[in-house]
């Protein structure tokens, strides 16, 4: 008898089988995906560009202009084209939409408009409007060293305290040489000027210790990843920070597990550099009496709310959520910025049934917002002089920021929007010019969805492309 085909068949399953274990063995330990996978994979927003220049193509920004005399378009159209979107296979029934045009405030298209959703990265509207509300486009997130005279055999105190300013050079900062508020002010300028102030007093050793203790956090925001700082999504929002607290210039870089600290040793060794014997004394308040010696301010505000929406950049949201609260008069704490940014929306006219504020980026999965309140608020930036900068500042459709790579071809240049993905999350909201000039505000939630962005980010643009290419009457 020749047993060849059944040595075949038992080869094949066992090949098979070690194949399947394997694979098991890989899923469990999270190296592939698959049900058994220990780890969810973590929440990834959007893909944001290293560098953001236009793209080589015709394309240019256009120019935002509340134009009353531009056709409005259609709503019965406007509305069957969202009701299209939401049919899509690609986004599902969950998707809510709303279209309103800003001059007037008209709805042109209302679809699950008041469900509330995980808006993930569209939750940076809310963070941008708030700090610009609250502080003003020209208001600088200020730096400190503070110094507590020697009283007896003490050695004299300096203080480095926290303002906010998340993005310090780790040498001297470049000032107005970049319109990158990044490095826009450095450490090496505060550690100049608190060591001339220390020579004048014939004071040649101190110790160091940073405050940061009016940025109450929590640093890590609630429901985050545990990998949220190893695969470089945030830093913790300690108050302040080398730049963004990143070990290195990539994009995802990892973050230093305490900010803080590292920007108190970067100060250290550059006051050291001075001639001042230095000692670290990590975290610790400033004395009561203790005098202002150096003072260093980031880039205006207008500008760290663009770098947070162009980048989508997750730390400075929660820090700049913080300093809302701070604003306001109450503790610099994510819960009581999150609790004064929801009075902003309320004093807008914004309507906020439905709406949770849990953190400032959107990385939480407790957010909720409305397609209605995120158009409610886009209305009300667009017309007001200080917080369009929010609006203006956007990423840009095919140009820069995130949305450097999509709504390419003739949508390119006319929407502003900020994207916003998480595991089963896709979310786009901003404004865009119709083909005839008139100036809508859009959002698009939807967070029911499949694993993986390209499918409803493709049906989405679409719709987006529509909007823009609307005649529409």
């Amino acid at each position: 008898m020749d047993w060849s085909p059944l040595r075949t068949k038992i080869t094949a399953v066992v090949v098979m089988s070690v194949v399947w274990v394997g694979y098991i063995g890989l899923d469990v330990a999270d190296v592939v995906p698959g049900v058994l996978t220990v780890e969810a994979p973590a929440p990834v927003q959007a893909d944001y560009p290293e560098v953001a220049i236009p793209l080589g193509a015709a394309a240019q920004e256009v120019p935002l202009v509340l134009d009353t005399d531009a056709p409005l378009p259609s709503a019965s159209q406007v509305q069957a084209l969202a009701e299209e979107l939401q049919r899509d296979s690609r986004t599902g029934v969950s998707t809510g939409i709303s279209v309103v045009d800003i001059a007037t405030g008209e709805v042109l298209a209302a679809v699950r408009a008041d469900d509330p959703q995980i808006p993930a990265s569209g939750q940076k509207w809310v963070t941008a409007i708030a700090a610009l509300t609250l502080r003003g486009g020209d208001y600088r997130l200020e730096t400190q060293a503070l110094l507590s005279e020697p009283r007896e055999s003490q050695v004299a105190r300096v203080s480095l305290v926290a303002g906010g300013d998340v993005m310090l050079a780790g040498a001297y900062g470049h000032g107005d040489v970049s319109t990158e508020p990044n490095g826009f002010a450095g450490l090496a300028d505060v550690a100049d000027a608190t060591a001339e102030q220390l020579h004048a007093r014939s004071i040649d050793r101190v110790e160091v210790r940073v405050d940061d203790s009016s940025f109450v956090g929590p640093s890590i925001g609630r429901g985050w990843p545990a990998s949220t700082v190893s695969r470089g999504y945030a830093a913790p929002a300690t108050g302040i920070a080398v730049n963004l607290g990143k070990k290195n210039n990539e994009l995802y870089a990892p973050r230093w597990d305490d900010p803080s600290l590292h920007a108190l040793e970067v100060f250290a060794a550059l006051l050291a550099d001075q001639g001042i014997s230095v000692s670290v004394r990590g975290r610790g308040a400033a004395d009561d009496d203790a005098v202002v010696i150096a003072t260093v301010e980031s880039a205006p505000l207008r500008d760290v709310v663009a770098h947070m929406m162009h980048y989508s950049d997750n730390t400075v949201a929660e820090v700049l959520l913080m300093d809302v609260a701070r604003a306001a008069g109450e503790s610099g704490s994510t819960a009581a910025g999150a609790e004064v940014a929801r009075e902003v929306l309320v004093d807008l006219g914004v309507t906020v049934k439905g709406v949770v504020v849990e953190d400032g980026s959107g990385f939480s999965r407790g957010n909720q917002l409305t397609p209605v309140a995120v158009t409610d608020l886009l209305v009300r930036a667009a017309q007001d002089p200080v917080l369009d900068d929010a609006v203006r500042r956007a990423p840009v459709s095919g140009l820069h920021g995130t949305l450097d790579d999509r709504l390419q071809g003739q949508a390119a240049g006319v929407v502003r929007a900020k994207t916003g993905s998480l595991i089963g999350v896709t979310s786009l909201s901003g404004t865009v010019v119709t083909a005839d000039g008139r100036w809508l505000a859009f959002a698009v939630l939807a967070d029911k969805m499949p694993y993986g962005q390209d499918a409803p980010r493709a049906a989405i643009d679409e719709f987006v492309r529509a909007l823009a290419a609307c005649g529409c009457r």
